[in-house]
């Protein structure tokens, strides 16, 4: 998104900088760049079509783990099971893991801004995360419904930041399960969100109205994309309920349906204060939002990297093998090892003294999406280890 708002005017630069950063340890992971940002499908309109698991059609990171599902009129799943018409939606794409598991890929770089799933149990439909906005919400549930063909009983949610929990308020009549630190987080952190978002919003009225006059001149190209992304941002403050889980344990839980089980696991301190994943046995699938992002830089900021080790050390143990994460593409178990290996190397790279260091980001992971959160992350790091440092010395 830097891309993006650079070519903004002066004022709307500011306006939506500041209403995304203040707003960025609250709202999540990838809030100012992101590796799903597509022009051309922020003008996508919406239509009803068929689905269709292009046979061959793929994407991959190591392996190829996942059927792309062709969005197009008046065709049938490839699983013969019948034709389901879904809402093109231009916050998502959908991908079949296995017969009745779907991840939704998000797309761009507002709306969804995280990935979330659809499982089929059996006899009711279960989601994991909801999304970013309230809009991308909306069309998660349309999905949801429309993939599995049942109505949709549990929602789980990750972890407390906005990119997973903003679209709830569309799963009001589900039940909405969370860790219960989450929950205690999430109702916290999100109203002061949303307070300070609320603040911005006679300045963000105003550069809208500016980007429109813009448009309408057709002084700048692009303006049309940057317009949306300030509208959205506007209708997704204003449209905002805060809905946290009306369910909550502490260690895991365990869902049962006609077709497979699935278990709700907190893996404690991690990415934030709480984190949990879920976990299908029988497929050795494992969703673990934003412990494992891929091709992504991990956010430190909010937790705790020698208990998220830990965790990652946990996860390892099932074994499982295809994990999808909260940003990034579907990988194999290998992306646990990864991710441990980033949080130990800049561990360690920030205790070196800044006259011995060098600053450039290490070419591992120069191509990775949200790069900003290298130095955030190191600035943390060395701030956290100062603090450490002097209250040995005290």
């Amino acid at each position: 998104m830097f891309g993006t708002l650079t070519a903004l005017p002066r004022m709307v630069r500011r306006s939506c900088l500041s209403a995304i950063c203040t707003g960025i340890r609250t709202a999540g992971l990838i809030l100012i760049s992101s590796p799903f940002h597509t022009p051309a499908a922020a003008a996508r309109p919406l239509f009803g079509v068929m689905l269709h698991a292009a046979e061959g059609s793929f994407i991959s990171h190591r392996q190829s783990w996942t059927s792309r599902i062709t969005l197009k009129p008046f065709i049938r799943l490839a699983d013969g099971k019948g034709a389901v018409e879904m809402r093109n939606s231009p916050y998502f794409e959908c991908h079949s893991l296995a017969d009745g598991i779907y991840v939704l890929e998000a797309k761009r770089a507002w709306g969804a801004m995280s990935n979330a799933g659809v499982i089929d149990m059996g006899t009711y439909t279960l989601v994991w995360d909801t999304f970013n906005t309230p809009a991308a919400g909306a069309d998660l549930r349309l999905a949801a419904e429309e993939l599995t063909g049942k109505p949709v009983r549990y929602v789980l949610n990750s972890h407390w930041h906005g990119d997973h929990v903003r679209g709830n308020q569309h799963f009001k009549d589900a039940v909405i399960v969370s860790t219960t630190r989450t929950r205690a987080l999430m109702l916290s952190r999100q109203q002061e969100w949303l307070s300070r978002m609320s603040a911005l919003l006679p300045q963000l009225e105003r550069d809208i109205a500016d980007l429109r006059r813009g448009a309408a001149d057709g002084a700048e190209a692009g303006k049309d994309t940057q317009l949306e992304m300030l509208e959205d941002l506007k209708r997704s403050i204003m449209e905002l309920e805060i809905t946290p889980a009306a369910l909550t344990f502490e260690s895991a839980l365990h869902l049962y349906g006609g077709r497979r089980m699935a278990s709700f696991i907190s893996v404690g301190a991690g990415h934030t204060e709480c984190d949990a994943v879920l976990y299908l046995p029988e497929e050795s699938i494992l969703f673990t939002a934003d412990l494992t992002p891929v091709g992504n830089h991990p956010l430190l900021v909010d937790g705790n990297p020698a208990s998220w080790l830990e965790a990652l050390d946990r996860l390892e143990t099932y074994g499982a093998q295809r994990i999808v994460p909260g940003h990034g593409l579907v990988a194999d178990g290998a992306a646990v090892h990864v991710t441990r290996t980033y949080i130990r190397e800049l561990t360690e790279y920030s205790r070196i003294p800044a006259d011995a260091r060098e600053e450039k980001m290490p070419d591992q992971y120069a191509g990775w999406a949200a790069a900003e959160n290298y130095t955030r992350n190191l600035t943390w790091l060395r701030e956290r280890e100062k603090g450490s440092q002097s209250e040995r010395i005290d």
